[in-house]
Order: C-alpha cells, then sequence, then structure tokens
C-alpha cells in the first residue's frame, strides 16, 4: 500500500525511566520513528530490547510512577499525546489507536463474556445503543473468522481456543475502526498453523481498512511476511532501520546480522542455526559506548567508550554503529580525536 508524505504518528527522542528501589533506570533512550498511514511497521529485537515499552509508552499506557516519562514527544492529529491530558487520551485510546496485546488469555477478563467485552469499547466510544453494539460485535467476529458468532458471544475466554481467543482480541481492536492498530506479538504461544492464520488475517484486515499497523515480535520471520518497514531495537534503542528488503538482505548492524543468522533455514541442515553468545543486559546495568559491544564479533575499542550515534545510510535507512560512522576514522582506537 503507498504511504502518504506526512506521518500519521511520529515518536520524536522518547525517553523513559523507571523508578526502582535502587534508583532510576533508563529503559528508552532517545527513541524516534514516523508511521504512515495505511504502513504496516514492524518492531523486532530480543526480549527486553524495549519493544512493547515504546508502544505502551506513545498512549502513556505505563503508570506514572514507576514509569517516569522523562522526554519526547508523539504526534497523532496535532496532538502531542506525551503532554495531553487523560480525557484526551482516552479518547485516542482504544477508538483512534488500539491495542492487541500477547497472550490472548491474560488480557481478556474471565468473568466477562467476550461479548461484553468487545461491546464495551463500542459503548464508550461510538454512543450506540447495546442492541446496535451486540449487532456490531457479532458481525466483527464474524469478519475475524470466528465461527457460531451469534453462540460464542455469549461465551467466556476459557470456553474458547487459543486461536479464538486472538481473534476476539483482534476484534476488540478493531471495534470502533482504530487508524492505527499496535500487535504486540499476537502469536505468541500459538501453534504454527494458527500464528500463519493469524498474521493472514492482519493483512486482510489492514488491507480491507486501510489501517496502519505496528507489529511487535522477536520473530524476524513473521514480521518479514507481514511488514513493509522494520526497526530493530537494542537497550532501548532503535540500531537500525529501514524496508524490511534492505533489513533481511543487507543488514548493516552487527545485532541485526546475527538476529537474522537465528531464523531456520529449509535449505540448512537442522539445528544448524547460530544462538547470539550473551545476553541482552539489564537497564540497570548498561555498558558503556554501545550497548551491544559485550556480545559483538566485530568491537572496536570506541566501542567500549562512545556510543554510536543513528546515521542515515540511504533516504530509507539507517544504523546505529561505529563501523558504519565515518567520524570514527578520525579518532584512533582509544577514542581520542
Amino acid at each position: 500500500m503507498t504511504k502518504s508524505n506526512t506521518p500519521i504518528l511520529s515518536a520524536v527522542d522518547l525517553h523513559l525511566n523507571f523508578q526502582t528501589e535502587t534508583g532510576t533506570t533508563p529503559v528508552l533512550r532517545g527513541v524516534s520513528f514516523d508511521l504512515y498511514s495505511g504502513e504496516s511497521l514492524g518492531i523486532v529485537g530480543e526480549s527486553g530490547s524495549g519493544k512493547t515499552v515504546t508502544c505502551l509508552s506513545l498512549l502513556k499506557l505505563l503508570p506514572s510512577p514507576p514509569a517516569d516519562y522523562r522526554r519526547g514527544e508523539v504526534h497523532f492529529h496535532g496532538l502531542d499525546l506525551q503532554r495531553a491530558g487523560e480525557a484526551e487520551l482516552r479518547k485516542v485510546r482504544g477508538g483512534e489507536i488500539a491495542f492487541i496485546f500477547q497472550e490472548a488469555m491474560s488480557a481478556l477478563n474471565p468473568v466477562l463474556t467476550i461479548g461484553d467485552q468487545v461491546q464495551e469499547s463500542l459503548l464508550i466510544h461510538t454512543g450506540m445503543s447495546k442492541p446496535e453494539a451486540k449487532a456490531e460485535v457479532v458481525r466483527l467476529f464474524e469478519q475475524v473468522g470466528i465461527p457460531d458468532a451469534g453462540q460464542r458471544y455469549a461465551q467466556y475466554p476459557h470456553q474458547l481456543s487459543g486461536g479464538l481467543q486472538q481473534r476476539v482480541m483482534i476484534a476488540m481492536a478493531l471495534a470502533c475502526r482504530p487508524e492505527v492498530v499496535i500487535a504486540d506479538e499476537p502469536t505468541t504461544a500459538l501453534d504454527v498453523t494458527i500464528q500463519v492464520q493469524i498474521v493472514e488475517l492482519l493483512k486482510e484486515l489492514q488491507q480491507d481498512r486501510g489501517m496502519s499497523l505496528i507489529f511487535i515480535s522477536h520473530d524476524l520471520g513473521v514480521i518479514a511476511e507481514i511488514c513493509q518497514r522494520v526497526l530493530v531495537m537494542y537497550a532501548g534503542q532503535i540500531v537500525e532501520s529501514g524496508p524490511a528488503a534492505d533489513i533481511f538482505d543487507h543488514p548493516q548492524h552487527p545485532y541485526t546480522q546475527q538476529l537474522i543468522r537465528t531464523i531456520p533455514r529449509l535449505d540448512s541442515p537442522r539445528g544448524s542455526f547460530e544462538p547470539i553468545a550473551g545476553q541482552i543486559p539489564s537497564p540497570e546495568n548498561l555498558p558503556g559506548g554501545c550497548a551491544f559491544h559485550p556480545r559483538c564479533a566485530m568491537v572496536m575499542d570506541i566501542c567500549r567508550k562512545e556510543t554510536p550515534r543513528l546515521l542515515r545510510q540511504s533516504p530509507l535507512c539507517e544504523v546505529r554503529c561505529w563501523l558504519h560512522d565515518p567520524s570514527h576514522k578520525e579518532k584512533d582506537l582509544t577514542g581520542k580525536s
């Protein structure tokens, strides 16, 4: 789908800390990106990289405290969501920007029927009467592929399979025809066949409705299937961004390269994928310089001492790595000019 030149949503220099018993912990460190109308944008990275926190921060869904929204802006139709009042945010949340949360069984209320849970959003945001809202929920259930939608309306979450629960979450997110849908690991804990069905459903719905989609996942195979553009996150920062084809065919950052090597290939022997050595650092104990340097096979001295900038490599691609920063050639490997 062709995107417009003006972003529908823009995050600018987002910084977020968590206040803990031991002090202040930086969780997001200068995250900026744009989302365009009708675009599907993937956010990838290992657990703990900041993917979900980034998207929750867009709508200030993390309670404060412990979350401390230190700095940054989120622009949506002329409104800065970081400075909007609670009443303004309630209109946007669920109505204009909606979430599909991971692990539907945990996200759905076990003591309310699935019909009542989806209907609630319609009653809050659209002014429909209860009969009108019920009819719309049944129609939504049919649209997302829930069989016997009229009968399912009165069922409870535990009476549905994992795949049907996730379809309920999708129906809930789409109920008010939002412009932006944020899908947070929507295929987590589902078997492969159901994962494929959910991804195909989201693609069809996006095309039918023309909505913008942010898809969060650690599964690069799923991202490659559904997303046009990709952000790669590590330790609360974007380390690479660009069109999906460029990210997968010509990854620039060593972290992105290693992530791609972890994808099993059909033409490779079973079990031959390469895991990334080490683990993502805790926000409380970030290493100096580039946060990825302790795990990087191409580490240089400057990587241990100075944090790299996010540099534009082409009109559509950016990377945060000293290997691609011409200014490091003007320094010796001690980091001195």
